[in-house]
């Protein structure tokens, strides 16, 4: 079963960014609020639904970014910020 998870999550905290090793590391703690699986069409909406059936479970986003790049697009915040890992 192919199951897309959609961009919509709700953002409960985050972490303060870290420097780890060339890497500043962003650690954002999330709900799921929203499924869609693309093989059966089945949807489920809402965290408490998600949870009834034990896919509502709190996860950690963590992104890795280049410091340099950071920087540029606070410099020029036209460009976007882009993930290295």
């Amino acid at each position: 079963m192919q199951v897309q998870m959609p961009s919509e999550w709700r953002r409960d905290t985050s972490a303060p960014p870290e420097l780890k090793g060339d890497f500043i590391v962003i650690r954002q703690i999330m709900l799921p609020t929203s499924l869609k699986c693309t093989a059966c069409g089945l949807t489920i909406s809402g965290h408490a639904a998600l949870h009834a059936v034990d896919l509502g479970g709190q996860f950690t986003a963590t992104s890795y970014y280049d410091p340099v790049t950071i920087m540029v697009a606070y410099s020029n915040p036209r460009k976007n910020t882009k993930r290295v890992r």
